[in-house]
């Protein structure tokens, strides 16, 4: 796969989410199928990993392919990472920042006993969660006291300096409980030249 995780479109729309969580703790990107999303996952993940943040890629998605996908792209994305950044060559290697990003898929949230405080958790494919009955999401953020994001109470977010990016091509739930007041923390992109997704 030939990746754009530091590419100046992957950068510019990782640099609007950074902006929005100087102000929102949760924040949705909307962007369509094959549009580049995980090139900008990766970037988010990798950039905030090493300022020394946790990193938690939440995928609702229980296909084996795609986990493993997901930890070649982190890997691949590292690679590039590094040499695009003269001062990051010889001083850090593609796995040591890759092994500081955590890749849980559905059947491993239950597993998950600790989101520490200083983290970023990314929750790709979102719209997975988005049916009220899916007790599996609603444990894991009870678990780890984070639910009270479902009614508007980000205080623990606060308290704990997490922000939560939740990634889908159809967030409509999200959009539609944001509409009247919070619209301003969803990122909308078209996608990038040289992707041919679904408009």
């Amino acid at each position: 796969m030939t990746f754009h995780a530091n590419s100046p479109f992957t950068n510019n729309i990782a640099s609007q989410i950074n902006i929005k969580f100087n102000e929102y703790k949760n924040v949705t990107l909307c962007m369509p199928c094959q549009s580049g999303k995980t090139s900008v996952i990766c970037n988010l993940a990798i950039k905030h990993a090493r300022k020394g943040k946790s990193v938690y890629i939440i995928n609702g998605v229980n296909t084996v392919s795609l986990k493993i996908q997901m930890k070649n792209d982190i890997l691949d994305a590292a690679k590039e990472y590094i040499e695009t950044d003269e001062c990051l060559k010889n001083t850090i290697t593609a796995s040591d920042i890759s092994n500081r990003i955590n890749i849980i898929w559905q059947q491993d949230m239950k597993n998950l006993n600790n989101i520490k405080s200083n983290s970023l958790i990314i929750h790709d494919e979102s719209h997975v969660a988005q049916n009220k009955s899916n007790v599996v999401f609603k444990d894991f953020y009870s678990k780890h006291n984070l639910n009270g994001i479902f009614n508007g109470d980000y205080s623990e977010l606060n308290k704990r300096n997490i922000n939560i990016l939740d990634v889908s091509a159809t967030p409509y739930s999200q959009i539609i409980s944001k509409y009247n007041k919070d619209i301003d923390t969803i990122v909308f992109s078209s996608g990038d030249k040289g992707y041919f997704g679904i408009n």
